[in-house]
């Protein structure tokens, strides 16, 4: 998810780029032993990253969107395949003077591989996703803490666990545009719809 950060750009390094808001999955093959209620491995993670672009761009331009989804799926296959995870703090998407670049400014651990990440769009600094379970996670980006990748440590806890599915919720998975509704599928073969706004506090 690439928008518009909310953030002006103050710093005179910047200035001649506009900075946007990235939400990355990072997987690797940690996998959580039930028996002794313990994760184990490097673990899963969601990366919130500010993504700087160059303010003049258009379509014969190097920095044009196609261009930039091209380096941020190249960019996608380093991270997932890199599970020390040092080498990608900023990390160049072109290699030349105007460049647009990217820096991780927080890890949140999470239960399980990200199969699916959707921002809230009344609140974007909320977010849901989905792994290989039944629930269905809520993660204020702004108020969770930052954390290392260090072997067998324990997830970030969620601001919210929507439950209601039977089966892994591994389909669709989106907020609504007008208020705090929240919509999942999975492999039940259901749909489940959440309003919660009675935790705009949390959220908030």
């Amino acid at each position: 998810h690439l928008l518009p950060s909310n953030k002006n750009n103050n710093d005179s390094s910047t200035k001649h780029f506009s900075k946007y808001r990235l939400f990355q999955s990072h997987a690797t093959n940690a996998n959580y032993l039930k028996d002794k209620h313990i994760w184990q491995g490097l673990p899963h993670s969601l990366l919130i990253c500010d993504v700087y672009l160059p303010n003049k761009s258009n379509d014969n331009n190097p920095h044009s969107n196609n261009t930039l989804y091209h380096q941020l799926n190249a960019w996608n296959t380093h991270c997932n395949h890199n599970d020390n995870n040092d080498d990608i703090i900023s990390y160049p998407l072109l290699n030349n003077c105007n460049k647009p670049y990217f820096e991780i400014i927080k890890r949140i651990i999470h239960p399980g591989p990200i199969l699916r990440i959707k921002q809230m769009y009344t609140l974007p600094q909320i977010v849901a996703t989905h792994t290989q379970h039944k629930y269905v996670f809520i993660w204020n980006t702004s108020t969770q803490h930052d954390r290392e990748q260090i072997n067998n440590s324990d997830p970030n806890t969620p601001e919210l666990i929507l439950k209601g599915h039977k089966k892994d919720a591994v389909h669709a998975l989106d907020f609504s545009h007008m208020d705090y509704g929240v919509a999942s599928g999975s492999k039940d073969n259901r749909i489940c719809i959440w309003n919660i706004c009675d935790y705009q506090t949390v959220l908030s």
